[in-house]
């Protein structure tokens, strides 16, 4: 048995060690992701508002136009 579990511990050490550096990998890639994702966000946020200024136009212009009908 002592073989065995001297095979066993060298070849699950190897397997660990690659989960280790693959979790690594992809906790990196993970936040840099994250990172740049909430830039993205912050940064297109303002254009995701309605512009009210636009739309207090586009109501008044209807006002008008539907009064200018009207008479």
């Amino acid at each position: 048995w002592k073989v065995y579990r001297k095979e066993a511990k060298a070849f699950d050490d190897g397997l660990l060690d690659g989960w280790g550096t693959t979790l690594d990998i992809l906790l990196i890639f993970a936040g840099l992701f994250s990172a740049v994702a909430t830039a993205f966000v912050i940064e297109s946020y303002q254009s995701l508002q309605p512009d009210n200024a636009a739309y207090a136009a586009n109501a008044l212009y209807m006002l008008v136009a539907a009064s200018n009908q009207a008479t």
